[in-house]
């Protein structure tokens, strides 16, 4: 009997946006368009659990695109502000959900007395 195992890492798009960043060709500060990505693992294509948002940046002055760049405070200097504002799709989140309904039952039929 051959049983397949499906698991793995997917990235979906959160939102585009364009903030100053550095630059690593033209060495100076400049506006960039950046495309943020969730990046989850799954299994079977279940979504289990986000655990990094990647980014891709294209510079406006020099057309330079990087891709795969984790999306913290060295990309942007403002991060303590925008991160609150890109969270994780909620799909993301749909196999922890599945895996922690039965305990959640479980507690709930416990205080009820069943």
């Amino acid at each position: 009997m051959l049983f397949f195992f499906t698991y793995g890492i997917e990235k979906t798009p959160i939102d585009m946006a364009d903030f100053m960043v550095k630059c690593p060709s033209c060495e100076t500060d400049q506006w960039a368009e950046i495309m943020l990505y969730s990046v989850y693992s799954h299994v079977y294509y279940i979504p289990l659990f986000p655990h990094e948002k990647d980014a891709m940046v294209v510079c406006k002055k020099c057309g330079l695109r990087r891709y795969a760049v984790p999306f913290n405070a060295k990309l942007i200097s403002n991060y303590a502000e925008v991160k609150q504002l890109y969270r994780h799709k909620w799909f993301t989140y749909i196999g922890a959900a599945i895996i922690a309904l039965p305990f959640v039952l479980w507690i709930i039929l416990a205080a009820l007395g069943y």
